[in-house]
């Protein structure tokens, strides 16, 4: 006989066999979504990854793509970059947006005009990472959704800044954060950045149009 605490437990699932019924417990886990500040202005430090953690920018030329993506999105939209870093399945920023939009707002628009640049230039292994996620829903690049944390403090800017330019020394890539090219810390290096540690975008977009090819 079925103890009464499994039959009351929502998570418990009878199920009969025979004429002998079971109780078996079911691991419901509930997706939690990360919930993105709201509030028009607010600088984030913001992460977005590949489909399915697909090594999709792991090319030197899909790295430049977007980080000129970035970069001539953050210049349209009138939103402030303090940092940035494009890795190989995921990227980091430190922006602002213009006073009346949204991160969300954004965000998507940088994901959705980076995916239309980038995806033409998918070789086949790399379309095959994702081509099963693909098929499952409708984003084509880009995880679904970004993690923005609100910074609300001098201290977690500095901190946040720090961790998007040692990036590529936690990965092993580089020894030293100037001599990874796809970071902000090259721009703060050269003097690509204003008192206020706004990034100056039509030179940083020159910097990597002279550079690139």
């Amino acid at each position: 006989m079925l103890d009464r605490r499994y039959l009351a437990n929502p998570k418990v699932q009878v199920v009969r066999i025979g004429q002998t019924k079971l109780a078996r417990l079911i691991v419901v886990e509930k997706y939690k979504r990360w919930i993105n500040s709201k509030v028009p202005g607010q600088t984030s430090y913001i992460t977005s990854t590949c489909l399915d953690f697909a090594h999709l920018l792991a090319r030197d030329e899909m790295k430049t793509k977007m980080t000129l993506s970035i970069l001539r999105d953050c210049q349209y939209y009138k939103a402030s970059l303090h940092g940035y870093v494009v890795m190989a399945h995921h990227i980091h920023l430190l922006v602002t947006p213009k006073s009346d939009e949204t991160m969300s707002s954004l965000m998507r628009n940088i994901k959705r005009r980076s995916a239309k640049i980038l995806i033409p230039h998918l070789n086949e292994f790399e379309k095959k990472q994702i081509s099963m996620q693909k098929g499952l829903n409708r984003h084509s690049f880009w995880k679904e959704g970004f993690r923005g944390l609100p910074i609300v403090s001098t201290p977690i800017f500095s901190q946040k800044l720090h961790y998007i330019h040692s990036n590529p020394l936690r990965a092993n890539i580089e020894q030293s954060p100037e001599d990874y090219f796809w970071s902000s810390f090259k721009q703060y290096h050269i003097g690509n950045v204003s008192d206020e540690f706004v990034l100056d975008l039509p030179k940083c977009i020159q910097f990597y149009e002279l550079n690139s090819q």
